[in-house]
């Protein structure tokens, strides 16, 4: 039978009160070690480094998990030696002071060489002392020796702790992996009591469990952890209570809970959250869900949700504080949280009067962008305030408009590849009076797609802008920096099941080979959706072989370009009248156009084909 660790022993377990997860019991014994400052040989005065290597090896020791000695207690020891510290008096204090392990040694300085030589003894008597010794050149090569040591000597008091198997028991739902897959410790590696106190909470954390409990033993292999876990009971059913808006199976629709899965608490209340979402999509905004667990068997419990629905509300007003330059009305027209109005039909079909706290949040910046394209680039929209009254909901947003910003100079730097002015006659920020970011962002397209035309595609361009806020004016100066010029190496067609690449091809205004040219580029994407042969098109970039070539992927997504119609009609002249017409517009995916039409009447017949 596998011995229990004695210096090394770990038994904790979890349990689960009325107030939540708690640590029921912890015992954990550490082994002790007491470092001593390393003597220093050298010509120079050089002392303070033996303390610098003791401490290495104590953080390293620590974080290991073992308990280095109080360093007041090693002190008050040390102080009362007349002599250097020799190798006897070292374990006797060790003894004294309570410690497992003492760990002492020297560093010598010859030139420039370095000798870093550390003792390691079990003061039980299992193990003898063993020594390490380590050589570098220079000071600025102790840190590392330091390390190294720290390393060595820490692998030495472990000695074969290492962890040979993992074994998990009490596990019926959740597979091994997952449980193994949130664990720091692994077989084969050192058993570190740090380690398993992250690894209990982490597999306490999945939310699966009710009892946890780690226990090392060793055998002849090396040590054994093993993992005993007790799991939360399973559901068998989701059962709904009190709902009448919204059915049961769209409540189910909603949740990631079935039947079967684990009765975790933190995805019970996930989901519940997400039920409310659905009952505030519907307008119901102060529903409440509770629930409760119903046990059935020892292993299997009923989840039982209990719905309080409350009644339905709308968007009455939305209103804003602290705006001046632009009235609520105007501001309420950039938003696409909308108030519920008088005519209830209008509003069940536009969705006007819901309030979704998501699309609310891309409001506030649309308004936050709204003010800074008009020049209020120090405008702040705060949080918005709900209030619920009766039936209805009110919405008032706060504002901090600050000053309107005007355009005062715009330059260039860097990389220019025409003559400044006449760059700067290409945007459009120098044409307005008020700074506009949106403004901005279209003449940064604009000097991109200039630059790309030139063949410069991965140009950066930085716009710099200097704020003046005694004046209220902005200058912009932009930074280009072109690059390289950038060729087409190859270009590959995806996507097409029936239509020919050269049909594709043929409409492309760009090249292999040829320089990279955003317009051309662009006119080939609207030559492709004008065919009207696919629903979809796009392209995308890759790095070519070299650093100045490139890849393009065109991929395409085809539509049905077939059409089949039947008709029928009466004439005077032919009296009954039945008609047929068939087309395909990109015939065996070549491009081409085939239409058959034909009439037939009580008299005359008529075929016609066109190609």
């Amino acid at each position: 039978m596998a011995q229990r660790l004695i210096g090394l022993f770990l038994l904790v377990w979890l349990a689960v009160a009325a107030g939540g997860p708690a640590l029921a019991q912890e015992q954990l014994v550490f082994k002790k070690v007491v470092v001593f400052p390393f003597s220093v040989t050298s010509k120079e005065p050089l002392n303070y480094l033996g303390e610098k290597v003791s401490q290495e090896i104590r953080e390293r020791l620590k974080a290991d998990g073992f308990t280095p000695v109080s360093q007041e207690d090693l002190h008050k020891e040390l102080s009362q030696l007349t002599e250097p510290v020799d190798d006897a008096q070292a374990q006797a204090i060790a003894r004294k002071l309570g410690a497992d392990m003492a760990i002492w040694g020297a560093l010598l300085k010859v030139g420039d060489l370095l000798s870093l030589e550390g003792h390691v003894l079990d003061l039980s008597g299992r193990k003898g002392a063993a020594i390490l010794k380590l050589q570098g050149t220079g000071l600025h090569a102790l840190s590392g020796l330091s390390r190294q040591m720290a390393q060595e000597l820490s692998l030495k008091i472990l000695g074969k702790e290492r962890v040979a198997h993992i074994v998990i028991k009490g596990n019926r739902r959740i597979e091994k992996d997952a449980i193994s897959g949130v664990m720091q410790t692994r077989e084969g590696e050192i058993l570190s009591p740090a380690h398993l106190r992250e690894d209990l909470k982490a597999i306490y954390k999945m939310g699966y469990f009710t009892d946890v409990r780690m226990d090392v033993s060793d055998t002849a292999e090396g040590r054994i952890l093993t993992v005993l876990v007790k799991e939360k009971p399973a559901i068998r059913e989701i059962l709904v209570k009190g709902n009448r808006k919204l059915k049961k199976d769209k409540v189910l629709e909603a949740m990631n809970l079935k039947p079967f899965s684990v009765a975790s608490e933190g995805a019970i209340k996930e989901d519940i959250n997400k039920v409310q979402q659905a009952y505030r999509e519907k307008g119901y905004y102060e529903a409440k869900i509770s629930y409760e667990l119903v046990p059935v068997s020892e292993h299997e419990v009923d989840l039982v949700l209990n719905v309080n629905e409350g009644g339905k509300m709308a968007i009455k007003d939305i209103e804003f504080e602290g705006n001046k330059a632009f009235s609520s009305k105007e501001l309420r027209k950039v938003m696409e949280t909308k108030e519920r109005g008088f005519f209830a039909p209008v509003a069940w079909v536009t969705g006007a009067g819901k309030l979704n706290r998501d699309v609310l949040e891309r409001d506030l910046e649309k308004v936050a962008a709204f003010y800074y394209n008009h020049g209020y680039i120090k405008a702040k929209v705060g949080e918005p305030k709900i209030d619920i009254k009766g039936d209805w909901i009110y919405i008032t947003i706060p504002v901090q408009e600050g000053p309107e910003y005007h355009v005062a100079k715009i330059d260039m730097t860097g990389d220019l590849l025409e003559d400044k002015d006449k760059l700067v006659k290409l945007l459009k920020t120098p044409k307005e009076k008020i700074y506009s970011r949106e403004i901005l962002q279209e003449d940064l397209t604009t000097l991109a797609d200039f630059y790309a035309d030139q063949g410069y595609a991965n140009a950066d361009i930085v716009p710099l802008v200097k704020e003046d806020n005694e004046k209220m004016l902005v200058d912009v100066t932009f930074d280009i920096h072109k690059g390289q010029k950038i060729y087409f190496e190859r270009i590959d067609i995806g996507g097409n099941v029936k239509t020919r690449d050269k049909v594709i091809r043929r409409e492309l205004r760009v090249y292999e080979q040829d320089l990279f040219s955003a317009t051309n580029l662009k006119e080939s994407i609207k030559n492709l959706r004008r065919l009207e042969y696919f629903e979809d098109v796009n392209f995308a970039t890759t790095p070519g072989s070299a650093p100045d070539h490139m890849n393009l992927k065109i991929t395409v997504k085809e539509r049905p370009t077939g059409t089949f119609g039947l008709g029928a009609g009466y004439s005077t002249q032919d009296r009954l009248v039945g008609m047929v017409e068939v087309s395909q517009n990109n015939l065996f995916g070549r491009g081409q156009q085939l239409k058959l039409s034909g009439i037939i009447g009580s008299i005359s017949h008529r075929v016609r084909a066109s190609f």
